[in-house]
């Protein structure tokens, strides 16, 4: 387990930063984690997506994004009026995550599993529920040459049916 989480986490980095940087034109670098409150509860998008295996393993992953990159990413793509609205900004938020899990579906089958992934959908906290805290793993990216944090994911895998994000 600890190796498949190693993989995860390495595919994740580099398909967040992947996604942002080519596909979104944001530049976002993976980074330690930041000391300090950050941006409170309002500024943020939380997206969670689920991975289920028929006999009962779990892939949980929570995203939370700074709603400004996401204001900026939309910016760039769509309409000044448009771009403001917090459903298209939670839109592309679950676009990264479908984007992320597609990645990690594909790398968690290659250990012989069969994963099937849910939709992922906007929630209303960023925890993964259910997996003891010390078995999550979060990994940390910055944009804006890392003047803020920027998207954080924690993710965590359990032997049990999957839980709620």
């Amino acid at each position: 387990m600890v190796e498949m989480k190693a993989d995860i986490a390495g595919v994740v980095e580099s398909t967040v930063v992947e996604t942002f940087n080519g596909m979104l034109g944001q530049k976002v670098v993976s980074a330690d984690a930041r000391a300090g409150a950050g941006a409170g509860p309002d500024s943020r998008v939380y997206a969670c997506l689920l991975l289920d295996q028929n006999y009962g393993a779990s892939a949980n992953f929570c995203f939370t994004f700074d709603d400004k990159l996401l204001a900026r990413t939309a910016a760039a793509f769509y309409p000044p009026e448009q771009a403001r609205e917090k459903r298209v900004h939670e839109d592309i938020a679950c676009a990264v995550a479908n984007i992320v899990g597609s990645r990690v579906k594909t790398c968690l089958n290659k250990y012989g599993h069969s994963f099937e992934m849910a939709v992922p959908f906007v929630a209303a906290c960023g925890a993964v529920k259910g997996i003891a805290r010390e078995d999550v793993v979060h990994l940390h990216f910055s944009w804006d040459d890392n003047k803020g944090e920027g998207v954080i994911v924690d993710f965590g895998m359990d032997e049990r049916p999957a839980g709620n994000c």
